[in-house]
């Protein structure tokens, strides 16, 4: 599929479809673009200029912002790409908590809302706390729900990618087996996507975090379970059914008894927030500790058991390593937030264990990531249907 960036142009003959793409992707990343820059830079006729961008106007992905500077003629009039022309919204989930991000079509974030509830909510409330939370932030940022066109769920699940159906949502049992985007498309008439946290918070890092310019990474979450999100060749890697990903139910120790951690499996019984709990060391994401992590550290048994944990997490992140052998490797998860004391002894250990040059680092946008993540899902989503299918990569 050929890069929209280093697409010319080209003759008459060209098919529109592909030089309204090309035209349209000029003015949203460039300065100072006009029809005649464009034409000189796209090697194209003024007039077809004209003609394409006579018809973006018309469909308000394009504005005339005003005049620009004289080069010896007529001063040329500025065209902008229009952000406010339409509106997308993100989403991250969970039984505790939801945050919503609104974003204008340049990706620029309008608003986020971030709560988490007081007491877990029950499965068959989640749809309703969803549209409640989509209505409060438009009404928040008093934009007209009508330019509201789609609307990206980040959820702790995967969705069948052959089926549409929701499947391994340990936290959200009553959604297994559901089709989450076709109920919510009927309620709220925007086109809905759906993903896993862990593939949209690898999504919101390469789109604006510390996976930017990388092209194969793995993103290990770990909370009340683990996922992955594997970025290979620059494109979300997710399997034959869109599995991909679920590394919490890989083994890493034959003496632990399979039915002990059922419905997750052994790796994130072992190694995720779920462990620290079972051990009597809380987590929080979003907030205060319950404890200071240097007393936490200072307590030896407290310790050993957080560093049995860690050992356990090393284990599997050393295997993902050595089976994709990514540049990278993004750590999100609360503990490794709290203390550079835990990231560094678990980057310490996979480095003996794995002896490949594999960068492993912690996530920089934190709680965002999912929320930013799903907005530009739903970017790519629009870009589908803006964009010929020549240069629309679902995922990049």
């Amino acid at each position: 599929m050929l890069d929209i960036k280093n697409y010319l142009g080209g003759s008459p003959r060209t098919l529109n479809e592909i030089n309204i793409s090309v035209v349209l992707d000029r003015i949203r990343t460039g300065d100072n673009v006009s029809r005649s820059s464009l034409s000189k830079e796209l090697n194209l006729s003024l007039p077809s200029i004209s003609r394409i961008v006579n018809t973006l106007i018309k469909k308000k992905y394009v504005i005339e912002e005003g005049v620009g500077k004289s080069s010896g003629g007529k001063r040329p009039i500025i065209l902008r790409f229009n952000g406010d022309r339409s509106y997308v919204i993100g989403i991250g989930i969970d039984i505790d908590f939801i945050e919503v991000m609104l974003s204008d079509l340049s990706g620029n974030e309008k608003k986020t809302i971030y709560e988490t509830f007081p007491k877990e909510k029950k499965p068959k409330e989640m749809i309703d706390t969803i549209i409640k939370y989509i209505n409060k932030i438009i009404k928040e940022t008093e934009v007209d729900a009508g330019k509201i066109e789609a609307v990206a769920l980040g959820l702790p699940a995967m969705q069948d990618t052959q089926t549409g159906l929701i499947k391994l949502c340990p936290t959200i049992p009553d959604w297994e087996g559901i089709n989450l985007c076709e109920i919510l498309s009927k309620k709220i008439k925007k086109d809905i996507l759906i993903d896993n946290v862990a593939n949209l918070s690898l999504l919101g890092e390469v789109w604006k975090g510390v996976a930017k310019g990388f092209k194969d990474v793995v993103l290990v979450a770990i909370g009340t379970g683990i996922g992955a999100g594997i970025l290979l060749n620059g494109q979300l890697y997710r399997g034959f059914n869109g599995s991909a990903g679920e590394i919490g139910y890989m083994f890493i120790d034959k003496n632990v008894n399979k039915n002990t951690y059922v419905p997750f499996g052994q790796f994130e019984y072992l190694a995720s927030n779920t462990a620290l709990r079972r051990n009597n060391i809380k987590i929080e994401f979003n907030g205060k500790s319950d404890y200071n992590i240097n007393d936490l550290i200072e307590n030896k048994i407290k310790r050993a058991r957080v560093l049995q944990i860690l050992d356990n997490l090393a284990f599997g992140i050393s295997n993902l390593i050595a089976v994709l052998n990514p540049e990278l490797v993004i750590i999100r998860g609360a503990l490794f937030f709290h203390s550079d004391y835990c990231f560094n002894y678990l980057r310490n250990k996979v480095e003996t264990l794995v002896p490949l040059t594999t960068k492993l680092v912690r996530s920089t946008l934190k709680e965002k990531d999912v929320a930013l993540g799903a907005v530009k899902l739903a970017l790519n989503h629009l870009d589908g249907k803006i964009l010929s299918p020549f240069f629309w990569k679902r995922d990049s």
